[in-house]
């Protein structure tokens, strides 16, 4: 299969991957490229505070970001004219921005030290019909630390190894929608293709602390934010029902009616659940985190390397980085194979995109 959309960046390295085990839609199959989004909220939503997770395969190459060029209809074997069969398979998780430096996604994402081999990446969507936007090397982030989570719900709050630079700002929190069939809407990254908006859906119940609803969600969509019809952020998509259905050889997405029900089997209605942000917020704001969220704000001098510091801005809190802590600030340690291996070695000839060898020193960040 021969895509047909054209990269904004070099396109070079093919990942191999299985077939994704399960997928959703309740109708009609409302997912949509963003620059097709009519609501310029929407709209801006998406492009400005979105976050890919990526898939295995990237890398950061002298000065060159290569990505994966699988297709989505080689990767899952789908039959001929399935939906965005030709986007091309790029990230492996959804997140939202929601302060300068920290993403909410859901916990299985970086789960079992997945947080120190996790990279994201804002913006990673089709700017135009066949035009996809692959973000740069300084647009890739890293994961520093997981700075909330609960047990036993699927949420986590991660800070990144620095602030989200250029135009992305957080997206705004709203009160979780307490009745069924207020309206909602998702925006994530569906079967790890380019970002989507699905938001012709409203919510099917409230029980055990999530949000049942029948947006049309897949897997790659875990993580992504869930969002009341006005565009606040209430909580993550973490959970999705049905799969593809096989006809002959190849795969076609299983159809769901609007209330849930496989058309022509009895059964009991199956929609897609969030986790509510609210539940975990106390976490980070008992924890002592510095953020607005919790109605403070980092500060030099504060113990925590958070918001917009840097270790130029305040060297007390931040301190210059540490190869071998686990940590890949990607803008200035690249170097450091043993933190940032993961985004070098495919390079060929095992080049990077540069950046300073990081010096042995104690940091000085609370958290470690």
């Amino acid at each position: 299969m021969t895509p047909h959309w054209r990269a904004v960046a070099v396109l070079v390295y093919a990942f191999a991957g299985s077939r994704p085990a399960s997928a959703g839609v309740y109708g009609i199959d409302d997912r949509h490229h963003v620059y097709l989004e009519d609501d310029p909220r929407w709209h801006d939503l998406a492009a400005r505070s979105v976050i890919a997770e990526l898939r295995s395969g990237w890398a950061l190459c002298d000065g060159i970001t290569i990505a994966p060029t699988q297709t989505l209809g080689e990767y899952a074997d789908l039959c001929p004219g399935e939906a965005f069969e030709d986007d091309p398979v790029v990230t492996s998780c959804s997140a939202t921005l929601i302060d300068d430096d920290l993403i909410v996604t859901a916990h299985h994402c970086i789960e079992d030290g997945g947080c120190a081999t996790a990279a994201f990446a804002p913006g990673l969507r089709f700017s135009a019909k066949n035009e996809l936007a692959i973000p740069g090397p300084d647009d890739i982030y890293t994961c520093r630390r997981v700075v909330a989570q609960t047990d036993g719900v699927d949420i986590a709050i991660v800070q990144l190894d620095r602030p989200v630079a250029g135009d992305y700002v957080p997206a705004t929190l709203g009160p979780t929608p307490d009745e069924e069939g207020a309206e909602l809407g998702v925006i994530g990254f569906p079967t790890y293709t380019p970002m989507k908006i699905a938001r012709e859906c409203t919510v099917r119940g409230l029980h055990a602390g999530l949000v049942r609803h029948d947006c049309d969600t897949f897997h790659g969509n875990s993580g992504s934010g869930v969002f009341d019809g006005d565009g606040g952020l209430f909580g993550v998509h973490i959970l999705v029902t049905g799969d593809y259905d096989m006809v002959g050889d190849c795969y076609v997405t299983k159809v769901y009616t609007q209330d849930g029900h496989i058309p022509g089997i009895p059964s009991a209605p199956q929609f897609g659940a969030a986790a509510r942000i609210d539940d975990l917020l106390p976490v980070l704001c008992e924890s002592g985190w510095p953020t607005p969220l919790c109605g403070t704000k980092a500060s030099c001098g504060d113990g925590t390397c958070s918001g917009t510091e840097t270790a130029a801005s305040c060297d007390s809190d931040c301190g210059p980085p540490v190869c071998g802590d686990a940590i890949c600030e990607v803008t200035v340690e690249l170097a450091c194979d043993e933190d940032c291996g993961h985004l070098t070695a495919a390079c060929p000839g095992g080049e990077s995109s540069g950046g300073d060898t990081e010096e042995p020193s104690t940091s000085t960040d609370a958290a470690g």
